[in-house]
């Protein structure tokens, strides 16, 4: 007889381990689901562990404001796993830089991303190049400006998952599997989870949140809703004292093509620079000509940086699960009920796992849901593909 439970959780990466985490008190037995334990190409791989609401032009609302009240729960959330998980794991209040190399980047930042964030309240500092440098010492000569954003945070992306895990792994009342999933289905009684091994797993329901795989199991969505998109990124570990102190992006023009540099002082000793934007490429391998791109791009914005990946550099790669509409997918998508989506988060997984955990616990608890609650649910519902 297959094993039932009352949810199974379909991806262990942040978005997944973090909905179990949320509901483990409010049910009897979870069941969290995990192709291998070490998640290679997950978009979790990817992160580079900033936690940044309002990063680039801003232009979709609805993503903004849901971010933003993720980055709002942040500390909280995360103070609370690490003391239960018992390891040392804090957000930290870095803070970003938008940062320009020439001129014409530098009118798009003053003249269209700063508007957008006074409109939504956000704190910014407008920088002149003497300014940028001065808070950001290691900042090349070709910067001309740049906008400053002070709350933002930056996490170990790996910390965070294993510290999930510990919880997670510490409660008996979920179940961790390792494992291949084939599909999920729904009826009216129950949902079940098959894998490729021939296990059955039943459930009142389940929750796909297998990155950009989840289209896959997700047979009612049109097969074009989860679009891959590769990155690629190089960790740097930095000696004391000489390490980046807050984190940068900056958008490149290189022979007609657009690139983003990126880096992110994710914890003590170690920065994350990249990174790459791969549409439709899923194979997780790390590749010389991305190392080199990443550290031509970051040698004008980073110089000392790049000199010191270039002596030493340790690559990662995932597939962060982008959508057609370019907004994330949670909530309910059959009737019942039995069948949840918590994907689609593209580089903003990390940033927004508390909130997204949040409102799949609304749903699954049966919670009283507030009107903000409600306007996030309606913005990010999978239903919308269905209506199309």
């Amino acid at each position: 007889m297959a094993p039932r439970y009352d949810l199974i959780v379909v991806g262990g990466g942040v978005i997944g381990s973090a909905i179990a985490e949320a509901v483990r008190h409010d049910l009897g037995r979870i069941c969290l689901v995990e192709r291998s334990r070490e998640r290679c190409g997950s978009a979790t791989v990817a992160a580079a562990g900033g936690i940044n609401p309002h990063l680039g032009d801003g232009e979709n609302e609805g993503i903004a404001g849901l971010a933003q009240r993720s980055r709002d729960l942040y500390p909280a959330w995360v103070e609370r796993i690490a003391a239960e998980a018992g390891l040392p794991l804090t957000p930290r209040s870095v803070g970003l830089l938008q940062v320009a190399v020439d001129e014409q980047e530098h009118r798009r930042l003053t003249d269209h991303v700063l508007p957008g964030l006074r409109r939504r309240g956000i704190q910014v500092v407008t920088l002149d190049a003497a300014a940028a440098r001065e808070r950001e010492p290691l900042l090349g000569p070709e910067v001309v400006g740049a906008l400053e954003q002070p709350h933002d945070l930056a996490i170990d992306p790996r910390a965070l998952n294993g510290a999930l895990d510990t919880v997670l792994e510490s409660d008996r009342g979920v179940d961790l599997r390792i494992g291949e999933v084939r599909s999920v289905t729904a009826s009216s009684g129950h949902a079940e989870v098959s894998l490729e091994d021939g296990t059955r797993l039943m459930a009142d329901k389940v929750v796909v949140a297998a990155g950009h795989q989840s289209g896959a199991l997700l047979g009612m969505l049109p097969e074009d809703v989860f679009q891959p998109v590769k990155g690629q990124l190089l960790d740097l570990s930095v000696p004391p004292g000489h390490g980046l102190g807050i984190q940068c992006d900056a958008l490149l023009t290189v022979d007609g093509e657009e690139h983003v540099v990126y880096a992110s002082p994710y914890a003590e000793g170690h920065v994350a620079v990249g990174v790459t934007f791969e549409k439709g490429e899923t194979d997780t391998k790390c590749m010389p000509w991305a190392r080199d791109e990443i550290l031509a791009n970051l040698r004008r914005v980073l110089p000392a940086l790049a000199e010191l990946g270039a002596r030493e550099a340790t690559p990662r790669a995932g597939i962060r699960p982008a959508t057609r509409d370019e907004a994330p997918l949670i909530g309910r998508l059959d009737e019942a009920g039995r069948i949840l989506v918590a994907s689609g988060h593209n580089g903003l997984g990390i940033t927004l796992a508390p909130r997204t955990a949040e409102l799949l616990r609304l749903i699954i608890a049966g919670s009283a849901p507030t009107a903000q609650d409600l306007r996030d649910l309606a913005f990010s519902d999978p239903r919308r593909f269905l209506r199309a």
